[in-house]
């Protein structure tokens, strides 16, 4: 993605990341290791610092002292660094909800399998012999009986979990599936995979 800023824009993105990571770092010493990813108000403690820093920050190098208008100086995506105070919080509650509503559909689709479903995974604990340098794929349910599901898995490995996204989204060649060998998975196999993120999505055309 492109960043697109003006003047002292390009702080904005460090700024946040800068109290991201210290305020990991002062979490987890002061409550113990791995407070900051157990719960969801350290995160958004730190989202209203970040808008508190930026807002301040953008207020100080877009005050105009002096007569007449004049446009800010200052800005990120042609939008005002102290915007981004506001910005910052709404984007990432969005991007919450979205998750939210992600893991609901996922867990829909779990619970209640259909042919043609694709389970997005980490091969390298599920199967022998996988690449750990490509170990992203994909299983396609091509049976579903009383006990679990019938896959076959995707012909082609990937380095990131974007690559089999992007392979199955746009139909490219890398997203097709070795119909010839299949394998069964019960479902409670299926839902251990998905609790411990092997499986980190499910898509259903």
């Amino acid at each position: 993605m492109l960043i697109i800023w003006r003047g002292l824009g390009w702080l904005v993105p460090i700024l946040v990341a800068a109290v991201f990571i210290g305020s990991q770092l002062v979490l987890d010493s002061l409550f113990g290791e791995g407070t900051y990813r157990g719960d969801g108000w350290p995160v958004w403690l730190t989202i209203a610092i970040a808008s508190i820093c930026i807002g301040v920050f953008g207020w100080m190098v877009n005050r105009h002292q002096g007569e007449g208008p004049r446009p800010p100086q200052h800005a990120l995506f042609f939008v005002p660094v102290q915007y981004w105070a506001v910005l910052l919080p709404l984007l990432f509650g969005g991007f919450q909800y979205m998750d939210a509503r992600n893991q609901e559909e996922n867990a829909l689709y779990v619970t209640e399998p259909q042919v043609g479903d694709r389970y997005l995974m980490d091969f390298r604990n599920a199967f022998e012999d996988v690449d750990p340098d490509y170990p992203y794929g994909a299983m396609k349910v091509v049976a579903v009986n009383s006990t679990g599901v019938k896959v076959v898995l995707s012909e082609y490995m990937f380095e990131l979990r974007a690559g089999i996204r992007e392979a199955l989204n746009e139909n490219k060649e890398e997203g097709r599936f070795n119909e010839e060998a299949s394998f069964h998975f019960a479902f409670e196999e299926i839902e251990a995979l998905v609790a411990s993120e092997e499986i980190f999505d499910v898509q259903r055309f």
